[in-house]
This record gives structure tokens, C-alpha cells and sequence, in this order.
């Protein structure tokens, strides 16, 4: 499993074992229970430097939420922060 993938993947499993609804694609509001998360790949960057090679992998994470205001989406934040 290539390691961005891996990294991905152990991601989700924390975000979900909080309990969250979370998914890597987006879909229309109708086939989701909010609140929800997106997790995709935002950049990868590989660099070469004294003979090893230095990743470095951002992933985003987008909350979707049908609260009127940020109350739930901080709240979010905070626990997986």
C-alpha cells in the first residue's frame, strides 16, 4: 500500500471511531447525514536531501454541517484537533 495511501486510511479510521460520518468524495446533500467530513489529498511533495528522500503529505478535511452558524463545525474541530 503506497504510503500516502496508508497514512489516509489511518486518518479516517481515528475520524470515524469519533463517531463522525465521514467520506473521500463529494456527494450531494441528500445521500448524507450531517454533520459530515470530507478527507482528500491536498499536496504532495517529495525532496531529495543527503541521500533520502523527504515527503511532505497535506491532507484537507472540509465539515459540512446543517447548523445555522459555527457552533458544530468548531466543536468538530476541537475534538479531533
Amino acid at each position: 500500500m503506497p504510503l500516502v495511501l496508508y497514512i489516509k486510511t489511518k486518518l479516517y479510521q481515528i475520524i470515524s471511531s469519533l463517531g463522525y460520518n465521514i467520506t473521500d468524495r463529494a456527494q450531494g446533500e441528500e445521500t448524507n447525514t450531517f454533520p459530515f467530513l470530507k478527507l482528500t489529498l491536498s499536496n504532495l511533495q517529495r525532496d531529495y536531501f543527503q541521500n533520502n528522500f523527504l515527503y511532505t503529505i497535506r491532507y484537507k478535511l472540509d465539515i459540512f454541517s446543517t447548523y445555522e452558524g459555527e457552533k458544530e463545525i468548531l466543536e468538530i474541530e476541537e475534538s479531533i484537533a
